[in-house]
């Protein structure tokens, strides 16, 4: 909000858990910051058509600054683009399900500019990730993607706490309650786990630039996001 100048943010999203769950964190913190979300519209999965929801969005474009659209890449991107198309010519943010090859060819143009959140950096120079990638392209032949990479890690670190603990499960779980602590430096960059273990580790910011995602770090682009960390 504050390094963009927005005021209210409107949020369109797939009606389902994913899209119910995902906006929940982000409503509340507009909230908090005294800038509460004064529009939210839904639409279901695999949707082409939003005339209806755009419709409703229409009435708000004298309050309604910027648009959340969340949701997978295919609809998202359709939705992007009958966005553009109807002159909504305002930042739009979308979850890391946009940060696909497929959402760049739907959506064309009109992906331009369009800003997502990462939980990760897929062109990290980082030599941990360099050789996750260079095996498992090898192995393959594609590039890591999020899930690959996420998996990967999770699966390290419960590795690292057996071999540490024993196969005892008390001492595992304890080995494991000491990456709260101790962070992980995994493929993904490193991993911080709250009280309840969610990882609230660095994060990376995609925008879409001359019709590819470029990533940048929080310090590159000078801003902090919140993070719930309790030890």
């Amino acid at each position: 909000y504050e390094r963009l100048g927005l005021k209210h943010i409107a949020i369109v999203r797939v009606n389902d858990r994913y899209g119910r769950v995902g906006v929940k964190e982000f409503r509340e913190a507009s909230q908090r910051l005294g800038r509460p979300v004064l529009f939210e519209v839904r639409y279901p999965r695999m949707s082409t058509d939003f005339s209806a929801q755009l419709a409703r969005l229409e009435a708000t474009r004298d309050i309604v600054d910027g648009i959340l659209a969340w949701g997978n890449d295919y609809e998202t991107a359709h939705l992007v683009k009958k966005l553009r198309e109807r002159g909504f010519d305002i930042p739009i943010f979308c979850s890391d399900r946009v940060i696909t090859d497929r959402f760049l060819k739907i959506a064309g143009p009109a992906a331009e500019g369009v800003i997502a959140s990462s939980p990760w950096n897929p062109e990290s120079k980082d030599p941990v990730y360099l050789d996750f990638k260079k095996r498992y392209e090898e192995r393959y032949g594609v590039p890591p993607e999020t899930y690959a990479a996420h998996a990967y890690d999770g699966m390290n670190m419960l590795i690292q706490a057996i071999e540490k603990a024993g196969l005892n499960r008390a001492k595992i779980r304890d080995a494991l309650d000491e990456y709260r602590i101790h962070p992980y430096h995994g493929v993904t960059g490193t991993i911080i786990l709250n009280d309840i273990y969610t990882d609230v580790g660095p994060v990376s910011i995609a925008i879409v630039k001359n019709g590819k995602f470029e990533f940048y770090s929080e310090e590159e682009l000078g801003i902090h996001l919140y993070r719930y960390v309790k030890r």
